[in-house]
């Protein structure tokens, strides 16, 4: 017969064990087993200070981790401000040039984000601007910022072409 112990078994040695010392059952097993383990006072005492130690930390922890959330939502709500008010096309290219962010601004040019996401950039600059238009995406791309300003124009959702300076630090 085997009994299952913390997921393992060792009934069978046990119960061999207690046919030899004349133990009759299980529980009286188990209570010589938890007797022969019993911890002594100073380990008791030195687990509870670890794990006061343990609890302070994590409360300590969480503490810091709350303050880090509010001032994450803070700084998020600050730039989503910027992002929404601001008067200027903010936008965000891959590197194939497609746009993965824009701000509302491009609702001026007839425009929703949602039409323009996903969308290469150069599909909204005029024929005769493209080749500047690479050009300035490569500088960004590679680092070299050599350009900091260039006008170029852009298509308007109604087919209109309209100058566009961009400007960058």
């Amino acid at each position: 017969m085997k009994r299952q112990i913390n997921g393992n078994y060792k009934g069978s040695y046990t119960v061999q064990a207690a046919g030899v010392y004349g133990l009759s059952s299980f529980r009286e097993i188990l209570r010589i087993f938890l007797m022969a383990n019993k911890p002594t006072y100073e380990e008791l005492e030195q687990r509870v200070k670890e794990l006061e130690n343990e609890a302070f930390e994590r409360k300590q922890a969480e503490k810091v981790l709350k303050e880090n959330e509010l001032k994450l939502r803070v700084s998020e709500q600050e730039l989503n401000s910027i992002l929404h008010h601001s008067p200027d096309i903010i936008y965000r290219l891959n590197p194939a040039g497609e746009i993965t962010y824009i701000n509302d601004i491009v609702k001026e040019y007839g425009y929703s984000r949602e039409d323009l996401i996903g969308k290469n950039i150069l599909e909204f600059v005029h024929p005769d601007d493209r080749e500047k238009a690479v050009h300035r995406i490569d500088e960004r791309r590679t680092g070299d910022r050599s350009t900091k300003s260039y006008e170029i124009r852009l298509l308007r959702k109604d087919l209109d072409y309209v100058p566009f300076e961009n400007k960058s630090r």
